[in-house]
């Protein structure tokens, strides 16, 4: 079925995609501090001696590196405005 002619694309605005973008830097924060949480959980009880380093390394490592790319992902594009998205 053809759009009219007098028919409005709908469009988010500028205002709605810069608090989307910072909604999502936010949840990527978050995600971060998760994981470094988690990191934390694991270190303790690997050195509380709960948890033998054999069962704890795997998900440590992973804390690690998903937190990295959660913070990484999470930053602003250098070189532009306060806002911008990449």
């Amino acid at each position: 079925m053809p759009r009219s002619r007098t028919a409005k694309r709908c469009e988010p605005d500028s205002s709605s995609r810069t608090t989307s973008v910072v909604h999502l830097r936010a949840l990527l924060r978050l995600m971060a501090l998760i994981q470094l949480i988690d990191l934390g959980a694991g270190v303790v009880a690997t050195a509380s001696g709960t948890v033998t380093l054999a069962l704890s390394g795997f998900p440590m490592v992973n804390a690690v590196w998903i937190a990295a790319v959660c913070l990484q992902a999470g930053r602003r594009p250098r070189g532009t405005g306060d806002l911008a998205m990449a």
